[in-house]
């Protein structure tokens, strides 16, 4: 699970800004943004991956045979889907408040919304491996710091004036949380 998400997250970051310079509209995620979602929003969830509870059923499946490659026809399918929905969600919202006058907004709405997209990620990896949602106190916390990390810098004017930030308006975080929710 861990390399799916790494993977998946990396690959949305990369899809995201690759698909805006190719449609030609402003860069949805500045460089200091980047690297804190790398860092702090995919990097503290990613580091309690590692205390994930084994599956009780692993000692029913058979080896993995040497010669078979880590990442599978499944991951490779779930890595598609999920990298395809949160880059496409993420443009659909970015897109329709990028205007000169809201480009901060849009970019906070992007940098909140990938953030949050990182709870809906991680459940959905994980359950595909039989983990439940509350079976990792650690990942638990470490969502929760990311999250409201990631909420400080939108809403603390000296960090979100750090990285060129703004608090969102009702309207953003209604059409983010709907996004999300499809």
């Amino acid at each position: 699970d861990f390399v799916n998400y790494m993977i998946v997250s990396n690959i949305c970051e990369i899809a995201i800004l690759f698909v805006a310079s190719l449609i030609w509209v402003p860069i949805p995620l500045l460089a200091i943004h980047l690297l804190w979602l790398n860092v702090i929003t995919d990097g503290l969830p990613a580091i309690a991956l590692w205390v994930d509870p084994i599956n009780p059923n692993v000692m029913n499946r058979k080896p993995r045979k040497a010669s078979q490659w880590l990442i599978d026809g499944r991951m490779i399918l779930n890595i598609i889907l999920l990298s395809s929905s949160v880059t496409i969600g993420t443009l659909i919202l970015f897109l329709r408040w990028q205007d000169p006058e809201h480009l901060e907004m849009a970019r906070s709405a992007v940098f909140l919304f990938m953030a949050a997209s990182e709870l809906v990620k991680i459940q959905i990896i994980r359950s595909q491996y039989g983990l439940s949602f509350f079976s990792n106190k650690w990942l638990i916390w470490a969502l929760l710091w990311a999250v409201g990390l990631a909420l400080a810098i939108v809403y603390i004017p000296v960090l979100s004036n750090l990285f060129d930030l703004q608090p969102l308006s009702a309207e953003i975080w209604k059409e983010m949380w709907m996004i999300l929710a499809i």
